[in-house]
């Protein structure tokens, strides 16, 4: 696990550029759903940087799969998370390019088949990049999760 505290800053950071970040992508949470369920999964935390500054996290494991090959999901898959997701910029155009470099290093992995991401929120970055995984020749599903209901509370305590 990185335990630069310069890279776990410039991660919340990222997290904070988001336009609804979600706990799941924090850095606390990810490091603490990989102590507790990262057990025999090997991590595979993408990082893209613009200018010597993180700009997108990808946070990823590998699981072995019946094939014997290899297959990505995002840390928190299964039960535990709401929703999942990258962190991704929040200008269009840098979406692409960093999602394009993800996906690059995902294929040169030569020992992952899929890609598997589940849980993900209709409004994402992710959700409209995740066709670019195709150009690589990687095998992306996207599936979508329950809606979790939430209502907005105003900031006081009289509301």
């Amino acid at each position: 696990w990185p335990a630069s505290p310069s890279f776990f800053d410039q991660w919340v950071q990222v997290w904070q550029e988001q336009s609804q970040p979600l706990p799941f992508t924090h850095p606390s949470w990810v490091r603490a759903w990989w102590m507790h369920f990262g057990v025999g999964k090997r991590l595979a935390l993408i990082v893209v940087e613009r200018d010597g500054r993180l700009c997108a996290v990808a946070p990823l494991f590998e699981e072995s799969g019946p094939t014997g090959l290899g297959r990505l999901r995002v840390v928190g898959f299964g039960t535990t998370n709401d929703y999942n997701d990258w962190l991704l910029p929040a200008e269009p155009v840098a979406q692409f390019e960093a999602a394009d470099l993800i996906f690059e290093a995902l294929a040169a992995r030569s020992l992952t088949s899929c890609i598997e991401i589940n849980g993900v929120r209709k409004d994402s970055a992710l959700a409209g990049v995740l066709e670019r995984a195709r150009r690589v020749g990687l095998c992306a599903s996207l599936r979508a999760g329950p809606v979790c209901p939430y209502t907005r509370l105003e900031p006081n305590w009289e509301t």
